[in-house]
């Protein structure tokens, strides 16, 4: 019987990209202004999260935004998860096929002010009633909700 050992999945990775590949990667990092390797990782990252090339401008904007040596893929696990949920409540499938509409959407999905009012301008009202309803039940079932408990008395016997 074999011993599984845990995967280290932060371990670097490396692979040649070829003169075809490496080429395509030069052109797309001189458009972004970043370094190819850094471009290598961030068409990764997006195809890792279902998102199309063009959403890098507004997915770089957060990545700034948010900071730190995550910032890109934080974005984009954002965008992914927004895109996900509104799978599930969305009234007008074209935000999924039209290239804009899923650009609009996925800035407003990362912009935390306007996030509310999209939704609104966007979702039918039945669906913004849901969408906001499982939210809602959401938080009331979450373990991290602060639940109020009156202390224990202590009767003592005399």
């Amino acid at each position: 019987m074999t011993k599984k050992t845990a995967v280290d999945h932060n371990a670097t990775i490396q692979y040649r990209p070829g003169e075809t590949f490496g080429k395509r990667l030069a052109i797309q990092a001189d458009k972004w202004g970043i370094s190819r390797q850094e471009t290598a990782r961030r068409l990764a990252i997006m195809a890792a999260c279902e998102l199309s090339l063009e959403l890098y401008s507004p997915l770089a904007d957060a990545a700034k935004s948010l900071g730190g040596l995550r910032g890109f893929e934080t974005a984009c696990e954002r965008a992914n998860g927004a895109l996900h949920g509104a799978s599930m409540v969305h009234a007008d499938p074209a935000i999924f096929t039209d290239a804009e509409k899923k650009k609009q959407f996925v800035v407003a999905a990362l912009s935390s002010e306007t996030n509310k009012q999209f939704v609104a301008e966007t979702l039918s009202p039945d669906a913004v009633k849901t969408f906001h309803g499982r939210n809602q039940r959401r938080v009331e079932a979450s373990p991290m909700k602060e639940q109020q408990h009156e202390p224990p008395t202590i009767e003592s016997q005399s």
